[in-house]
């Protein structure tokens, strides 16, 4: 497939995924067939994803929350449908396929190098970084990233499982070199 390298429009979806990051996705989503996004929350970075790759995008999230953060940024998964929320935000958009199950069943149900892009963001602990590596490296063919460099332990998992990995640019997100 071509790379287009256009300007993505940007939507004004809650979430924490700033512009700079939204755009770098873009970019790296139009020169993929499929994409892979696990953690969407109200899809932020799904929509940048979806705008940019013409192909599936599949988005893996129970929409429950993260454990860490319900009594803070998560609260109002115990209150209201997340996934509802979701649907909405990214509705114009007829190839995004939502997996609704925690991270590593979904994995499960993927072959080893059958997606194009898989973009991490889920659970920021060690245990759960450690686990979406684990499982959902494997199943990329291209391009393997992330969110939250410095707050997910990717410099250390990284480290531990002999993936090389760095920061982009002047955002959060990080890439598999």
């Amino acid at each position: 497939m071509e790379s287009k390298s256009l300007s993505y429009e940007w939507k004004e979806i809650e979430g924490w995924l700033d512009p700079t990051a939204a755009m770098w996705l873009y970019n790296k989503a139009c020169s993929m067939d499929s994409v892979l996004e696990v953690g969407s929350w109200k899809g932020r970075s799904t929509h940048p994803l979806a705008s940019g790759c013409k192909g599936t995008v599949f988005c893996v999230d129970h929409w429950q929350g993260s454990k860490e953060e319900l009594d803070a940024t998560h609260n109002e998964a115990k209150e209201k449908d997340i996934f509802v929320e979701f649907q909405h935000n990214i509705s114009e958009f007829k190839h995004v396929v939502p997996i609704k199950l925690p991270s590593l069943v979904a994995s499960k149900f993927f072959a080893y190098n059958s997606i194009d892009m898989i973009y991490i963001d889920a659970g920021h602990t060690y245990d759960e970084v450690l686990a979406d590596f684990v499982s959902w490296k494997p199943k990329c063919k291209k391009l393997f990233c992330g969110h939250d460099y410095d707050l997910a332990n990717i410099e250390k998992i990284s480290d531990e499982l002999k993936i090389r990995t760095r920061p982009v640019g002047l955002c959060s997100i990080w890439e598999s070199y």
